[in-house]
């Protein structure tokens, strides 16, 4: 018998590797294992689901999508109406993308926009592994990638047509550039900022000695953006976008089931569980409200003073846009793929973990794979499961990401002899 190529030992080695994770309970094997599985799967569901559905003139789950393609024919025909539709949030220069994407037909629009979310989902992680000290590889590598792209928040992304996976590719990079590119840095993120908001809180962390050119980038393209496109869109827009838009992101939030920040969790609270069938958005009360300033300002001012302490710049940048998503009014469930990098870098935390800390963040990164059901399947929940159980479910991305940084954190605490436990599988 012929001896087996280097190539086939090596990917046998590997293969027995990732069993003996998964036998160890490794968070990292499981969630990659899990997300490979939903990959395979999800292609089929999408298509029947939302593709052939749009094709059929019908909406399917192409909700998002269709508000940001009606903003793209209102760019074309009028701009000045871009926003005559209230469900249109987003800045007036980030319809640009939206009037682009109705250059073809609508089904194939949709299509174009999964293509470069999944496209843009590869950059993140990329981008994501540069910024991890000690990134994984071999099968770790593979599970990795397969947890981070099959993962709920970003399987999401693609099926309602959204864009917050191109926001987080804007924000990873201007974490990557921040040192050595720090004008190309600032002008990602002011691109981020025209596109979503989000990422202007990164810019805290500019403000150090010699980081004068982050600044001055961000400041130069913030500003440049809306200067070349004002032949299209006036300031009479941007002064309607401040005085009638944000007040209504900052001030409401809909108690629906996909919504899963912090402040809907806590609106749901004491209300009937038919308030999870609710889209409708709607001033919240002073409880909620308070929940996500509260974690807002306090969660970016813990990681700035980590940060001003000596912490990595790019551990600051990712737990920062983990705060982002959870104190979000309007944190739907693909707003949370900003929280992904934190949650891997938790799980790669949590592989140095005894077994309650592995098991922890297995079930963590279960909650996070997990997608909302169809709407039929909600309406059965809400009439036969118990509404704790349907408020831990609906809020299962915020404690995932709490259960997951409370074993990083202990990780980070040196056991009894004063060294790091060892990976599972390491020597």
């Amino acid at each position: 018998m012929a001896d087996a190529s280097p190539t086939e030992t090596a990917s046998g080695a590997e293969l027995r590797a990732f069993g003996a994770a998964l036998r160890r309970m490794d968070p990292l094997a499981w969630a990659g294992a899990a997300g490979a599985f939903i990959l395979v799967a999800f292609p089929l569901y999408w298509v029947l689901a939302s593709v052939l559905p749009l094709f059929a003139g019908s909406e399917g789950h192409a909700a998002d999508f269709l508000i940001y393609s009606r903003a793209g024919h209102r760019v074309w025909a009028n701009p000045g109406t871009l926003y005559a539709d209230p469900s249109f949030l987003y800045p007036p220069p980030s319809a640009v993308l939206f009037a682009l994407a109705v250059l073809v037909p609508m089904g194939w629009g949709y299509v174009l926009q999964a293509v470069l979310n999944v496209g843009a989902l590869a950059v993140c992680v990329r981008l994501g592994e540069r910024l991890h000290p000690d990134p994984p590889a071999g099968w770790a590598r593979a599970a990795l990638w397969c947890a981070a792209i099959g993962s709920a928040p970003a399987l999401q992304n693609v099926k309602y047509g959204q864009v917050n996976v191109l926001v987080l590719a804007l924000a990873l990079g201007y974490l990557v550039w921040l040192r050595r590119h720090p004008a190309r840095a600032g002008a990602l993120l002011a691109l981020g900022f025209w596109l979503k908001l989000y990422p202007a809180v990164l810019g805290v962390l500019a403000l150090r000695r010699g980081r004068w050119m982050a600044v001055a980038g961000a400041v130069a393209a913030g500003l440049a953006v809306p200067l070349v496109l004002l032949p299209v869109f006036p300031v009479e827009l941007y002064v309607e976008y401040l005085r009638e838009k944000l007040p209504t992101i900052a001030g409401g939030t809909t108690t629906s089931t996909l919504n899963a920040g912090l402040p809907a969790i806590v609106e749901r609270l004491g209300q009937p569980a038919e308030a999870l069938l609710t889209y409708r958005s709607a001033p919240f009360g002073p409880a909620a409200s308070a929940a996500g300033r509260i974690v807002l300002i306090g969660g970016v001012a813990a990681a700035a003073v980590a940060w001003a302490r000596g912490a990595r710049t790019e551990s600051a940048g990712v737990a920062i846009l983990a705060v982002v998503a959870v104190s979000s009014s309007f944190g739907w469930e693909y707003t949370f793929v900003l929280a992904m990098p934190a949650a891997l870098a938790c799980v790669l935390a949590a592989r140095r973990s005894g077994l309650g800390g592995r098991l922890t963040a297995t079930l963590a990164m279960a909650a996070l794979l997990l997608q909302k059901p169809p709407e039929a399947v909600m309406k059965w929940a809400v009439v036969s499961v118990p509404d704790p159980l349907l408020d831990a479910f609906a809020g299962r991305f915020v404690l995932a990401l709490a259960a997951l940084a409370a074993v990083a954190w202990g990780v980070r605490q040196p056991n009894r002899k004063g060294a790091p436990e060892p990976v599972p599988g390491r020597p």
